[in-house]
């Protein structure tokens, strides 16, 4: 074979593996893509994928910033998620999580999803108790009812235009004629976001 022959088939070879590679298929990664990973309070986490997935022996283990490792308890998985709980957990600290046998659909090999989670301060709320005192003090002050007529009192954990509160509801009497009340009474600040007044 000729020089010059030699180079033509060298660079017909070379033209089929740039053509080979530039249009091949790209690996697909086994592990998952985080889509977002969400604290749901009292030790509760969901971590949402990008992609389905399909679990095999899955198990979470969590570690600390300090390198302490945490029991945790997987509530619930479906396809696009995992909920789980972190026991013994401390509030306000950063936490490692490793979901261990998971992988998209699709892919021959199980892998180990990682990403981290940040459990904020433990946040103080009112009592029930206080919220019910600040529902009467207003409805004394505002409404003119005779506090020693109240009765028939319900508090109950309620979200209200997004904030968390405590929904105050009773009877009273003014004026000879009985009324509900309801109050809207955010957990955090006390502060009375909505009341009202119902023959």
């Amino acid at each position: 074979m000729t020089k010059k022959k030699m180079m033509k088939a060298a660079a017909s070879l070379m033209l089929a593996a740039f053509v080979a590679v530039g249009f091949s298929t790209p690996a697909f990664a086994a592990v998952p893509d985080k889509d977002e990973v969400k604290y749901k309070g009292s030790g509760k986490v969901e971590v949402e994928f990008e992609q389905d997935v399909v679990y095999k022996d899955v198990n979470v283990k969590v570690k600390d910033s300090n390198g302490k490792a945490y029991k945790t308890s997987i509530i619930s998985k479906d396809e696009d998620d995992i909920t789980f709980k972190i026991k013994d957990f401390k509030n306000n600290m950063k936490y490692k999580i490793s979901v261990h046998g998971v992988k998209k659909q699709g892919t021959k090999k199980y892998g180990t999803f990682k990403c981290t989670v940040k459990i904020p301060k433990a946040s103080k709320s009112i009592s029930k108790k206080k919220a019910k005192s600040i529902a009467l003090s207003d409805a004394v002050r505002d409404y003119g009812i005779k506090k020693s007529t109240a009765k028939n009192f319900s508090i109950d954990s309620d979200t209200y235009k997004g904030t968390k509160v405590w929904e105050v509801e009773f009877d009273a009497k003014k004026k000879g004629k009985w009324y509900d009340y309801e109050y809207q009474i955010s957990k955090k600040s006390g502060k009375i976001l909505y009341s009202e007044q119902d023959d």
